[in-house]
């Protein structure tokens, strides 16, 4: 099977966003709310120019080509005692030198802004993201944008969630919350969707024993689908803290879920822990028996004045619109954070020391790409990763190792023919990457990557594909704001029954990027 998506941005008019009455609400308490804040506005602008062997990924008529890349950018930050708001934005412009049909504009977006509407009672949280995704697994997904690749598409997020929490009878806390989610694309033949949740939460202190009841209520609407799917679940929880570094729970409920044409509904039951023994160590798990079986979470990290470990796994239901926000294995952002923690407590200050550290070193944010990909089904996800990372006085080593598993558990009418999971139903993914980061001096500093990702799909047939990537980049510090870079790139790309070509691609690349 072939997965192709038209690369152009589709011309039939979108849907409005509802709620718009709401967001105007939300500007004007937010303009009311920022007149004290504190706010810092950084524009920035990168250009490249980047020499592509083989800019159609073919396996057997390659054509190289040069791309002339400007990308302007800007990052907001600030707010005061009851707003806060984080976003980053670039728009990367791709010329073609000899391809000027290919010419394109990619997005890029993270934003996140809370607002303190009624102090200590109603707050708002809003949120933004785009960002570049694959169709299917079994494709090419290379760390360079320059190639004209029809695996990827843009996929677009906003967000709003208000909110009231507080307190009855003087201990007792609550909480409820409503989100909406609005997800788009630039993609012919990718549905439009919308997800909504309810959740309410009440809970006593836990001294030696404790107790808390929630209720969750999630609906995603695929546009295209003849129906919506549904999940609804009543929960409690109980609570024993034998001392403070441990704690104990036992889980009970119901759920009720309407996944078009599955439709189950049972009890729950399960059991958890939290143990933090001091700063450095700290265990969280939790197993639930659902319908589609066991569902686990487990978080563990241990982390030293120079280094950081973890090991995260989960098993549980999940959709495409909720996958496009998780983060890809291998956060290096995370891995500086939590080593910096302990020598810089500011926050402010140490996200500020972060990016300065990833502008005068190339430091890549993260080691691989997402492992989202496409569906417009009900899916079991199954994930586990292994990270860790490094700090000397010039090295930045990290790793992480990583598999995932998905299968189908709702049945649609309607699958698409891009719907890569539901023509499919279980696929697996796996894969490793190891990243070096060396600074030769105060001025010039080397980064790598070495990667590789498996993919493979056993149902009705089987096939798989193979991705490895090396990428390195040399960065020499111009002043304070102005960095100038150099690198090249190599993709090898092998598929087998998938519907994808193999292929071999290297780059070569050199650019100049300012903060201004």
């Amino acid at each position: 099977m072939l997965f192709n998506v038209d690369r152009q941005i589709q011309k039939r008019a979108r849907p409005a966003f509802p709620m718009r009455k709401a967001a105007a609400l939300v500007a004007l308490l937010a303009a009311q709310a920022a007149q004290a804040a504190d706010w810092t506005f950084e524009p920035n602008i990168r250009a490249r120019e980047t020499y592509n062997d083989n800019i159609f990924l073919s396996g057997t008529n390659q054509k190289s080509d040069f791309v002339t890349e400007i990308s302007p950018g800007l990052r907001l930050h600030g707010g005061g005692s009851r707003l806060k708001v984080d976003a980053n934005y670039a728009l990367q412009a791709l010329t073609y030198l000899d391809n000027r049909s290919q010419d394109t504009i990619l997005n890029y977006l993270n934003s996140t802004a809370t607002l303190e509407a009624l102090k200590d009672f109603f707050f708002i949280d809003a949120n933004g993201f785009i960002s570049q995704q694959s169709v299917s697994p079994f494709g090419p997904s290379p760390s360079e944008s320059t190639s004209v690749n029809n695996n990827r598409f843009e996929s677009r997020s906003l967000g709003l969630s208000p909110y009231v929490r507080g307190r009855l009878l003087s201990d007792l806390t609550y909480d409820a919350r409503y989100r909406i989610r609005w997800n788009t694309s630039n993609a012919g033949g990718i549905s439009d969707s919308e997800t909504t949740e309810w959740t309410g939460r009440i809970a006593s202190p836990v001294r030696l024993f404790g107790w808390s009841a929630e209720y969750y209520q999630n609906t995603t609407d695929f546009h295209r689908q003849l129906s919506v799917y549904d999940s609804t679940i009543y929960r409690g929880r109980l609570f024993y803290e034998p001392i403070s570094s441990l704690r104990l729970q036992a889980i009970g409920g119901y759920e009720e879920n309407n996944y078009a044409l599955t439709n189950t509904a049972g009890k729950t039951y399960g059991a958890g822990l939290s143990w933090k023994p001091n700063a450095r160590n700290s265990v969280e798990a939790e197993w639930e028996q659902r319908f589609f079986g066991p569902s686990y979470l487990l978080n563990a990290e241990h982390k030293t004045r120079l280094t950081t470990w973890s090991v995260n796994y989960s098993r549980n239901i999940s959709t495409t619109p909720a996958q496009v926000l998780t983060l890809p294995p291998g956060n290096t952002a995370a891995f500086l954070n939590t080593i910096l923690a302990s020598r810089i407590p500011d926050d402010a200050q140490r996200i500020a020391a972060i990016q300065n550290f990833f502008s005068a070193t190339g430091l890549s944010p993260f080691l691989t790409n997402s492992l989202a990909f496409y569906s417009e089904q009900v899916f079991l996800l199954e994930r586990l990763a292994v990270s860790g990372a490094f700090q000397g006085r010039r090295n930045l080593v990290s790793f992480t190792l990583y598999r995932s598993e998905s299968s189908v558990v709702s049945q649609s009418q309607n699958i698409p023919v891009i719907d890569t999971l539901g023509l499919i139903g279980h696929i697996k993914q796996q894969g490793a990457a190891l990243g070096w980061n060396h600074q030769f001096s105060g001025l010039i500093a080397l980064d790598g990557i070495l990667s590789r990702r498996y993919s493979k799909f056993l149902q009705p047939t089987t096939g798989d594909s193979v991705e490895d990537g090396l990428r390195v980049t040399l960065t020499r510090t111009l002043s304070p704001k102005t960095h100038a870079s150099a690198g090249f790139a190599f993709t090898k790309f092998k598929s087998e029954s998938t519907g994808f070509n193999s292929y071999d691609s290297a780059t070569l690349f050199a650019g100049i990027a300012h903060r201004f």
